[in-house]
């Protein structure tokens, strides 16, 4: 048995698409990948990464630089790809901000998640400035847009 690389599902061995979520399985990926950081680079077509890669680096410093990145290249697969990773990035840092209400316990686990944060921040950075599409860890597999 395999797995799907989009959603995680079991999916049969030579199944093209995956019955869940309907994404291409290329023969789905093995039971150890699942849950790892997954590259995605090689779907995404050459130039629009060379011609975004350092304008998709603003994906990870905030909404409006984000919403800025989408507005000047909204077409570019590869931005719309760091974008969904930055913004998955800011729901986890505003969470750490609202758990850190709490006190104690809080505080430990907010201070944690906004570590987590900071590095998966320079992780997505690093990634784009290198033409990467690799997901982030943990929270890179939800996809909130295409």
């Amino acid at each position: 048995m395999a797995f799907c690389k989009n959603c995680g599902a079991q999916i049969e061995d030579n199944v093209r698409f995956c019955a869940n979520c309907g994404c291409a399985t290329d023969g789905g990926a093995t039971a150890a990948n699942v849950g790892r950081n997954t590259d995605f680079t090689a779907e995404y077509d050459s130039i629009d990464i060379a011609d975004t890669k350092y304008l998709s680096l603003f994906c990870y410093l905030g909404v409006l630089f984000m919403l800025l990145a989408l507005i000047i290249k909204p077409h570019s697969q590869f931005i719309r790809f760091h974008a969904n990773q930055g913004l998955l990035l800011m729901i986890l840092s505003v969470a750490a901000g609202v758990v850190c209400i709490i006190p104690i316990l809080g505080w430990i686990v907010g201070a944690v998640a906004g570590i987590f944060a900071f590095v998966c921040m320079i992780i997505g950075i690093v990634n784009c400035c290198s033409g990467k599409a690799k997901e982030l860890p943990l929270i890179g597999r939800i996809r909130i847009f295409n």
